[in-house]
């Protein structure tokens, strides 16, 4: 049921009057690998101004991290604190 008959219709008769199909390009008449010579020099460009900001990103994560450190040592040594504290009360030791 889907085999073709021995003249295609579409190709012998109705685009028997179509002169030219136009030619697809890109703006201003840009071969394909001068715009993509183009686009790769953007890329480097945006990677240029963007390192900096990487850089700091990174810093400012180790110290962030740092930071985080810090804190969970002061936390840990806040606790400890409170626990001798409680001790010397419990013992009825007077308190420094």
């Amino acid at each position: 049921p889907f085999t073709f008959g021995r003249c295609n219709k579409l190709i012998d008769n109705y685009l028997t009057s179509i002169r030219k199909v136009s030619e697809l390009s890109f703006p201003n008449n840009l071969s394909v690998m001068k715009r993509i010579g183009e686009l790769n020099v953007e890329v480097k460009l945006l990677k240029a101004e963007c390192r900096p900001w990487a850089e700091e990103n990174a810093r400012l994560k180790d110290e962030v991290l740092a930071l985080r450190i810090e804190l969970a040592e002061a936390q840990e040594n806040y606790h400890l604190v409170n626990e001798m504290v409680a001790k010397l009360i419990k013992e009825g030791k007077p308190s420094v």
